[in-house]
């Protein structure tokens, strides 16, 4: 399991795992001698606790032996003891690699997360990454674009008029790899008196995000990504401008 094979890491960042299963005690702590875990695994017998949580998984009947099992879940606690994010997968073969459920919420050391590539060019440095530098079958792992721009500049957000270039990620991976659409977070809206037009816009940091899933894979993998971009200030505009970039995915069983 990776939780536990990287246990050491989540620790380091603070991070205490406890996982919880609708199976009995015996049935539990069998589980966890066979696989060698030694973070708490809880037992919810009866599914009294996911019940509560409303993460029982209606689909399957009362008279099948897996009635009582939870849709799959990660809730995420603070310090206080506050639900910080809670994610959840209507399907019960897919998971968040943890980099992937932990990203944005705490800082993880380098040799935590996945691999980067770094790339500058006029007015913006750019540094497209995954979360996890492995992935286990239909395991969901994050893809990230951020881009800094330099003060004074901008580049283009969605929807555009003819003429212009909006900053666009395209992720393309291997056969039996599913890649879900790119969340781009909302432009502001940037008016622009030279042109006679307002066009939404990003400026600062902008960090785009997609998802990649193992469903039909089980070997190492390279992830492509592509992202465009044109700056342009107030004034005037630079040429429009892609860069492409591999990055690898080890598979582990």
């Amino acid at each position: 399991m990776q939780l536990q094979s990287d246990l050491p890491a989540l620790e380091a960042a603070g991070i205490w795992p406890v996982a919880l299963s609708y199976d009995s005690p015996a049935t539990v702590a069998a589980f966890a001698a066979e696989r060698g875990i030694t973070f708490p695994l809880l037992a919810d017998a009866g599914s009294v606790v996911i019940r509560q949580l409303g993460l029982l998984n209606t689909a399957i009947p009362p008279e099948h032996p897996r009635y009582g099992v939870a849709q799959p879940a990660t809730y995420l606690l603070g310090q206080a003891g506050r639900v910080e994010r809670v994610i959840v997968h209507m399907s019960q073969t897919v998971r968040d690699s943890w980099p992937t459920a932990l990203h944005g919420a705490v800082e993880l050391r380098a040799n935590a997360s996945g691999p980067v590539v770094r790339h500058e060019a006029a007015r913006v440095a750019i540094a497209v990454s995954l979360d996890s530098a492995t992935y286990a079958p239909h395991q969901r792992v994050g893809v990230r674009a951020r881009i800094l721009i330099a003060d004074g500049a901008h580049v283009y957000g969605r929807p555009l008029p003819p003429g212009y270039t909006p900053l666009t990620l395209t992720v393309a991976a291997p056969a039996g790899t599913t890649v879900e659409a790119v969340a781009y977070p909302p432009p502001t809206p940037l008016p622009l008196p030279a042109l006679g037009e307002t066009l939404p816009v990003y400026t600062g940091a902008v960090e785009l995000s997609a998802y990649v899933t193992g469903e039909g894979v089980r070997e190492d993998v390279t992830i492509s990504v592509t992202l465009g971009w044109q700056v342009c200030t107030e004034t005037d505009c630079l040429v429009p401008q892609t860069v492409t970039v591999s990055l690898p995915l080890r598979y582990r069983p």
